[in-house]
């Protein structure tokens, strides 16, 4: 069975934040100079990220469809982007 890495939830959010340049008005090139990163590692990471929100969202709407009980427990959870 293959192994899982834990994640680093620092690490997300560093890359959660460069993942924005179009925010900046920066281009993505001069974004990735500026914080000395390479387009593919940012490339990556935006997938990724991408990636986990929709897990994350795909998990809520499990625990949504499971019934009363799961519907009380998803009622705490809020997405965050």
């Amino acid at each position: 069975m293959a192994k899982v890495a834990a994640r680093d939830l620092r690490k997300e959010e560093v890359w959660r934040r460069l993942a924005r340049p179009a925010e900046s008005g920066q281009s993505v090139r001069s974004g990735c100079r500026e914080q000395r990163v390479t387009e593919t590692a940012f490339y990556w990471w935006r997938k990724e990220l991408a990636r986990r929100a929709a897990e994350h969202e795909c998990s809520l709407r499990r625990i949504m469809e499971r019934g009363s009980a799961g519907r009380r427990a998803a009622a705490y959870f809020v997405s965050v982007r």
